[in-house]
């Protein structure tokens, strides 16, 4: 039998800073989805499953065929025009050479992660010993707990996998390493455990203890290794019970992290969790038929039930406020194909989320006396994706007409959100999240989750004190970034404030978003509009392209979201440079009218003030005056990245009369910098 071939298609920037590895997407014969190599032993591609980001951006590869069983293909990310592709052996040979690239070394964490994946434990940790160097300037508990869980944790765990025994492969998956007045602590360990594994566990601790001697200094005593069984569970219980009503929502191959029993039929088996463990109840229904919760309770009155509403949109979610008899936490998968496996999975995770959340919640004895509500979830991107991701929990919570800062936020275990300065900064500013869910089973889950922010969020809808408080938090938000802010008095009223940086003045208003439901605008001949001399800034917490446009039409100011907000700094922000915030946003997979009317908006900007140095300007030129730019052709932005004061965006013109073209094709692509002052237009640099 013939296999079959995929081809590399593009790379997808998780973090969104052009820096440290990237996803290769690949793509086959039959489907236009994006793909992603499953990874086996000896680091070979061992099969194929879908990527399911929707409108993720990507970058550009190389042309590279693969099978199952040849090496598998990694990518890493020097910079926006330096990607290193490993495709076999020899690429790893090569990228090690590069370990001491001038990117690293101004940034060893990234440094210790390319160290840990070429498995060279000798360059691992001297750039480790810089990291938790530099962590112990902030805090000494942190930078400890850091070097435990990523390299000593990490260590271990390895060499248990290259032991090949199947008793120390079960052992890698489940135990943590930490290190504590002279003593190597090995917990999460079964508790029968057979003699010659512990000796092997303590040897195998023994020599990466001298190692790693110089992050592992050793005491005068010598290092005292104990080794700690997992906790017993009354009962044999697992972690929570579950009853699945809504089966046609949820697949049966759910694989979750936590120790879950998983029921599919109300009955016996259910009955026996209910009256012989102690486990936590859940109950997983379709959030548009609470009979189904009803039906699960049944006359049970001695075990409490936890609901999970599982609803396809926000408006179900928004739908069941009404009090019932039982809390619920109700979850949605927005933005993935209905009835896909991308909607499974998301579903997945996100029920597990929840559970995880509440689980921790008793466990903490955090009173909420909320009795519905929803479960929210980001992957924030740029070079503060945490504060990226709560901003988006916000703009999103707040458009659903709910009080944002009405909320649980699910923190790492371990961290503060009280401290204001630390890196949830922006959850402290925008939610006031003093009060949080952290613990195990919420780090179990997060950790194998894409999603950077998650928080719950009371069901019940806002009310006029809120929006006061809105405009404060925002108010807060921008004084955090060292904005100054005049006329504070006007924020509980419907009228601007400003705020003052070193580039000038910008009024500030708040307002519901223009028609949230604003229509796709099509070619409309509208006039050049000048976005250095805009009028200021709108907050709506809901600027879409469209609904943009309509208010730059009405008002001469920009509608933006919470999100944009993050990252403006007060001695390089104009009107002009927020716009340039927006384009990563923009970054879609579909083709919009009211998105290629908005870039070309943009692009307008450059050709009125001379600043475009593209070959193929005329083209571009004559594209932005044709009434077919936003139907048969198109303005799409692949890729942006910040500089210093500046948005740097890849942008193409596509022109679906000419059919499919190669995304390699540089005909048609260009480079647009956005800086506070103007738009400059270049062709795409050689790669």
């Amino acid at each position: 039998m013939t296999l079959e071939v995929r081809t590399l298609s593009s790379f997808v920037d998780p973090g969104g800073a052009m820096l440290g590895f990237l996803v290769p997407l690949f793509s086959d014969r039959r489907s236009n989805a994006p793909l992603v190599q499953i990874i086996g032993e000896g680091g070979t591609i061992r099969g194929f499953e879908p990527y399911e980001v929707p409108d993720a951006p990507s970058l550009r590869a190389p042309h590279v065929a693969v099978r199952d069983g040849d090496h598998a293909v990694h990518a890493f990310a020097f910079g926006p025009n330096d990607i290193f592709v490993v495709t076999g052996p020899e690429g790893l040979e090569e990228l090690t050479r590069r370990i001491d690239d001038p990117v690293l070394l101004e940034r060893p964490m990234l440094a210790v992660e390319l160290a840990a994946f070429l498995r060279r434990d000798d360059l691992l940790l001297e750039r480790a010993v810089e990291v938790h160097r530099r962590l112990r300037q902030t805090s000494r508990p942190a930078a400890d707990t850091w070097r435990d869980l990523s390299v000593l944790t990490t260590a271990i765990r390895r060499w248990l996998v290259a032991a090949r025994h199947p008793a120390s492969r079960r052992l890698a998956s489940s135990i943590v390493a930490t290190a504590r007045d002279g003593v190597i602590e090995i917990s999460g360990l079964p508790r029968t455990l057979e003699p010659a594994r512990v000796e092997e566990l303590k040897g195998g601790m023994a020599k990466l203890l001298d190692d790693f001697a110089a992050l592992y200094p050793h005491p005068a005593g010598g290092w005292d290794v104990i080794l700690t069984p997992a906790p017993v569970r009354r009962g044999l219980a697992p972690d929570a019970a579950v009853l699945v009503m809504a089966q046609e929502a949820v697949s049966h191959d759910w694989r979750p992290a936590l120790d879950l029993q998983v029921l599919w039929k109300n009955g016996p088996e259910f009955a026996r969790a209910v009256e012989d463990t102690r486990a936590p109840l859940f109950v997983a229904y379709q959030g548009g038929d609470p009979e189904q919760m009803r039906r699960a309770r049944g006359d049970w009155t001695v075990r409490d039930m936890h609901g999970l509403a599982i609803g396809s949109s926000t408006s179900a979610a928004r739908a069941a406020v009404e009090r019932q008899p039982w809390r619920t936490t109700h979850v949605v998968a927005p933005g993935i194909r209905a009835g896909g496996a991308g909607r499974d999975r998301g579903i997945l995770a996100a029920l597990e989320l929840a559970i995880a959340a509440e689980l921790d919640r008793v466990r903490a004895d955090l009173s909420w006396p909320v009795e519905a509500a929803v479960l929210l979830r980001a992957q924030g991107t740029g070079p503060d994706a945490r504060s990226d991701g709560w901003a988006a929990l916000y703009d999103r919570s707040w458009s659903m007409g709910l009080a944002p800062w009405r909320s649980l936020c699910l923190m790492p275990f371990g961290e503060d959100p009280a401290i204001a300065t630390g890196v949830d900064w922006a959850a402290h500013a925008l939610l006031e999240a003093e009060r949080a869910i952290r613990g195990p089973a919420v780090d179990r889950v997060m950790a194998t989750s894409r999603a950077t922010a998650a928080m719950l969020v009371d069901l019940r809808p806002r009310t006029p004190d809120d929006v006061f408080r809105h405009r404060s938090a925002i108010v807060q938000l921008l004084e955090r970034q060292h904005w100054s802010a005049a006329d504070i008095d006007q924020v509980g009223r419907d009228m601007a404030i400003r705020i003052t940086g070193d580039c000038g003045d910008l009024d500030v208003r708040f307002a519901e978003p223009i028609g949230r439901a604003a229509r796709e605008v099509h070619y409309s001949g509208d006039g050049f509009t000048d976005l250095r001399r805009l009028k200021g800034l709108v907050v709506t917490c809901g600027a879409t392209p469209a609904s943009t446009l309509a208010q730059l039409r009405t008002s001469s100011e920009l509608a933006v979201d919470a999100r944009d907000l993050i990252g403006m700094d007060p001695r390089t922000t104009t009107p002009l440079s927020v716009v340039g915030h927006q384009l990563r946003r923009m970054v879609m997979g579909l083709h919009s009218p009211s998105r290629t009317r908005f870039l070309a908006l943009v692009v307008r900007q450059a050709y009125e003030y001379g600043r475009v140095h593209a070959t193929e300007a005329p083209a571009l030129a004559q594209a932005l005056d044709d009434p077919e730019l936003g139907s048969r052709m198109h303005l799409t932005v692949r890729t942006t990245y910040r500089t210093e004061g500046a948005t740097v965006a890849q942008m193409r013109l596509v022109d679906q009369a000419k059919g499919r073209t190669s995304r390699f094709d540089p005909s048609g692509t260009f480079r647009m910098i956005v800086t506070p002052d103007e738009v400059i237009l270049e062709d795409r640099p050689p790669r």
